[in-house]
């Protein structure tokens, strides 16, 4: 019994001594294995705090929105793409002041 329990012993720990060496390829199985492939093409929409979020990936490019009611206002929606930064208030761009620009 002793015997049998000593190679039990010794097989799990060479099992647990062949360790991939390379960081990267360590990365790229996880990440396999969580499912990244299915949010490469992903379409993820939620509202929140009277906020409506969505985010549209296909491959490398995306487009994130954020849009909302003001009773001033009208209707708000800032959205980013791989091309940059806007917001529309009533379907009309606005420019928006960079407040961080010289910090």
């Amino acid at each position: 019994m002793r015997l049998l329990l000593i190679i039990l012993l010794s097989m799990l720990f060479c099992q647990c001594t062949t360790q991939e060496s390379d960081p990267q390829v360590i990365i790229n199985k996880v990440l396999k294995a969580s499912g990244s492939a299915v949010i490469e093409k992903a379409t993820i929409a939620f509202d929140f705090r009277d906020r409506r979020y969505s985010h549209f990936k296909n491959g490398g490019q995306f487009i994130m929105t954020r849009s909302w009611e003001e009773d001033t206002l009208g209707q708000i929606m800032d959205e980013i793409t791989n091309e940059g930064f806007t917001r529309t208030i009533n379907g009309i761009a606005k420019e928006v002041a960079d407040t961080m620009a010289v910090k």
